[in-house]
C-alpha cells in the first residue's frame, strides 16, 4: 500500500512535466513557424517592421527557446535522480524495518521465555532455601544430641575413674590386711594364747576381705560392661553423625551448584534483555530516519514544482526565488573558508541565477575554457544534501508567487 501511494504522485508528476513539454514544444513549433499558420502576419509585419527588426526578434526568441529547454532538461534529470533515490531508499529502509520487526519479535518472546525460567527458577531457589534451613535445624539438632552424649560420656568417663580410685583404695587396705595378716600368723606362734582369743575377729576380717573382693569384683564387672556399652554407643553416635553428615554435605553441593546454573542463566537473561534494549532503541532511531526522509523528499518535491512553474510562467531571469538566495548566501558566508560546501554552495547560486561561462570562470568555479557540463548538479550527492537542507530552512517562509 505504501509503495502504491508513493508511485501515485510520481506517475501524476510525470504526467504534468509531459503536459508542459508538450506545451513548450507547441510553442516552439509556434515560433519557428508563424507564417505558415497565419499567411495574413507576414503582411501586417511587412507594413509595421523591418526586416531586421523581425531577424532580431527571431533570434532573441530562438535564445530564450534554448534557454527553456536547457533549463527543462536539467530540473527534469534532477527530478528523476530524486524520485531513484528516494524509491531506493524506501525499498532498503522498508526491508531493513522487516527485518528489525521480526527480530524485535523474537526477542519478545525470547524475554517471555526468559521471565517464565526466571520466575521458576525463583521457585526453585525458594525452595533449596527453605531444604538448606530444615537441614541446618537437622544438623544443629543432630549436634546438640552429640554434645548431650558427650557430656553424658564425661560423666561415666568420671564416675569409671573414681571407681578405679576406690578400687585402689581397697587393694591398698586388703594389701595392708594381708601384711598384718602374715604379721599376725608369725607371731602366732608366740601368742597361741593370746590368738584363740582373736580367733572369732579374725574370722570377721576374713568375711569382711571376702565381700570387699566380691564387691571389687562385682565393680569390675560393672566398669567393664559400661566400659563396652559406651563405646559401643559412641561408635553408633559416631557413625549414625558421619552419614548424616555426609549426606548434608552431597545434598549442599548439589544445591550450590544448582544455584550457580540459576546465576548463569539470569546472567545471559540479562544480557539478551539489554540486547533488546539496544534493538528497540535502533528501530526508533531507523523511524524518525525514515520520517526524516520522507519530510525531505516532499519538500523537494514542493520546490521543483515551483520551479518549473516559474520556468512555465516566462523568462527565468526575472523570476528568481530571492529566499533561497539568501539561504544560500547565509549559508556560504557562516560556513568555515576550508570547507567544501562553499564549493557546492556556490554551485547552486550560480545555477539558480543562471551565470555564464565567463561569470563562472570569475567565481572560480571553473577553468578558463572547460566545458559547463563539468560542473553539474545532477552528478553531486552533496550538493543534493546542502539543497535539501536550505529548502528545509526556507520552507516555514516560503510563499507563492502567484499569490
Amino acid at each position: 500500500m505504501a509503495e502504491d501511494a508513493g508511485k501515485q504522485p510520481d506517475s501524476t508528476e510525470n504526467v504534468r512535466l509531459s503536459e508542459e513539454l508538450g506545451n513548450l514544444r507547441i510553442e516552439e513549433h509556434n515560433i519557428e513557424s508563424p507564417v505558415s499558420e497565419n499567411p495574413e502576419s507576414p503582411v501586417k509585419i511587412a507594413q509595421e517592421m523591418n526586416a531586421e527588426d523581425l531577424k532580431i526578434e527571431l533570434e532573441k526568441k530562438e535564445r530564450n527557446l534554448q534557454q527553456l529547454q536547457a533549463s527543462y532538461g536539467s530540473l527534469k534529470q534532477q527530478h528523476t535522480n530524486l524520485l531513484s533515490k528516494v524509491s531506493g531508499i524506501k525499498i532498503t529502509l522498508g526491508e531493513r524495518l522487516k527485518k528489525d520487526s521480526q527480530a524485535l519479535a523474537q526477542s519478545r518472546a525470547q524475554i517471555q521465555k526468559l521471565e517464565k525460567l526466571l520466575e521458576n527458577a525463583e521457585d526453585a531457589l525458594k525452595l533449596n532455601n527453605e531444604e538448606s534451613e530444615n537441614l541446618t535445624q537437622q544438623t544443629k539438632s543432630l549436634q546438640q544430641k552429640v554434645e548431650h552424649l558427650q557430656t553424658q560420656n564425661d560423666i561415666l568417663t568420671k564416675e569409671s575413674q573414681n571407681l578405679s580410685i576406690q578400687v585402689r583404695q581397697w587393694e591398698r587396705r586388703a594389701k595392708d590386711e594381708h601384711e598384718m595378716q602374715e604379721s599376725l600368723a608369725a607371731r602366732l606362734a608366740d601368742y597361741e594364747e593370746q590368738l584363740m582369743g582373736e580367733t572369732e575377729r579374725q574370722e570377721q576380717y576374713q568375711k569382711e576381705i571376702q565381700e570387699h573382693l566380691t564387691r571389687h569384683h562385682r565393680l569390675e564387672i560393672e566398669m567393664d560392661a559400661l566400659k563396652a556399652q559406651h563405646l559401643e554407643d559412641k561408635s553408633e553416635l559416631q557413625a549414625t553423625y558421619q552419614s548424616s553428615l555426609d549426606e548434608l554435605s552431597e545434598k549442599f553441593v548439589a544445591k550450590e551448584s544448582a544455584f550457580a546454573s540459576i546465576e548463569e542463566q539470569l546472567h545471559e537473561a540479562n544480557l539478551r534483555i539489554s540486547k533488546v534494549s539496544d534493538l528497540e532503541r535502533e528501530a526508533r532511531e531507523k523511524s524518525l530516519l525514515i520520517g526524516k526522509l520522507q519530510h525531505e523528499a516532499v519538500i523537494l518535491n514542493e520546490h521543483l514544482t515551483k520551479a518549473l512553474c516559474m520556468l512555465k510562467d516566462g523568462d527565468s531571469s526575472e523570476k528568481i526565488d530571492k529566499q533561497l538566495i539568501s539561504n544560500l548566501f547565509v549559508s556560504f558566508l557562516t560556513l568555515p573558508r576550508a570547507d567544501t560546501k562553499r564549493f557546492e554552495i556556490l554551485q547552486l547560486i550560480s545555477s539558480v541565477l543562471g551565470w555564464n561561462d565567463q561569470q563562472r570562470e570569475q567565481a572560480g568555479l571553473q577553468r578558463p575554457g572547460s566545458a559547463f557540463s563539468n560542473w553539474s548538479l545532477s552528478k553531486n550527492n552533496s550538493s543534493t544534501s546542502i539543497f535539501s537542507d536550505i529548502a528545509l530552512s526556507k520552507r516555514g517562509s516560503f510563499q507563492d508567487p502567484s499569490k
